[in-house]
């Protein structure tokens, strides 16, 4: 039953981009305390977002609040993006807020949770995570029982999925740059077939996988030439049709 809780979801998704940051920051530093959480978000936040954000996490990732450092908005990334003009760039849920004010709520959100702590500092995705995570973990019974309800479930399931789909990416899209394709493509299909070895299920519905979503996003933009090889061959322009009588 645990497992069912919206409360959950955020401790795995929490956990799952915390691991990340943490490998991250242990490729630059190694003297950091890995048993405290805030030991690994700090020293990413003063030693590797800096440089990380002028080449590769960019918005909305890199959305960070620091007590007295001015954010000249005309010189955000965000301002670079051409698409973010247009209403399909637009949240798909009402009210339906574009970038830019995406972008105002959400540093409003890190500021005020900056000013919470006694000594406030840079406040940025990785702290919110964790704060949330915190709250999530330590509810009582009760309060856990009363976060249940698809609906609420479902907000949680999509937003933090989207998180991780985009830290995902900024992982793959290293090893890319770093190892080549010829790795990147070794990894994925040594994982689809540990996939397809141990459940049957998973065989054929990779392709409905985050993993398999970004191989394809790579091959459109041309970073891997190469295809993976599934033990089932999906024909994306079949028509499945109701049999007779369902």
């Amino acid at each position: 039953m645990r497992f069912a809780f919206p409360s959950w979801r955020v401790i795995t998704g929490y956990y799952s981009a915390y691991f990340y940051l943490r490998a991250v920051t242990l490729q630059k530093f190694k003297n950091f305390r890995l048993a405290e959480h805030g030991a690994t978000i700090t020293c990413f936040k003063n030693n590797l977002l800096s440089p990380l954000s002028r080449v590769l996490w960019k918005f909305p990732l890199d959305i960070a609040y620091q007590p007295g450092k001015r954010v000249y908005r005309n010189q955000l990334f965000l301002k670079k993006i051409k698409h973010a003009m247009f209403l399909y760039a637009r949240h798909p849920r009402p009210p339906h807020f574009d970038p830019h004010t995406l972008f105002e709520r959400i540093y409003e959100t890190f500021r005020k949770k900056s000013r919470t702590d006694k000594n406030p500092s840079l406040y940025m995705l990785f702290d919110f995570l964790h704060d949330f995570r915190v709250w999530a973990n330590y509810q009582n019974i009760d309060d856990l029982l009363s976060l249940w309800g698809t609906g609420y479930k479902a907000f949680i399931d999509q937003n933090l999925s989207l998180v991780l789909f985009m830290i995902g990416g900024i992982s793959e899209i290293s090893v890319l740059a770093v190892l080549g394709p010829e790795r990147y493509l070794q990894s994925l299909q040594k994982l689809y077939d540990l996939f397809a070895l141990n459940n049957p299920q998973l065989e054929t519905e990779f392709v409905n996988t985050p993993l398999y979503q970004r191989y394809q996003l790579y091959k459109d933009f041309g970073f891997v030439k190469e295809q993976i090889k599934l033990k089932t061959e999906i024909d994306t322009n079949k028509v499945i049709l109701p049999s007779k009588g369902s």
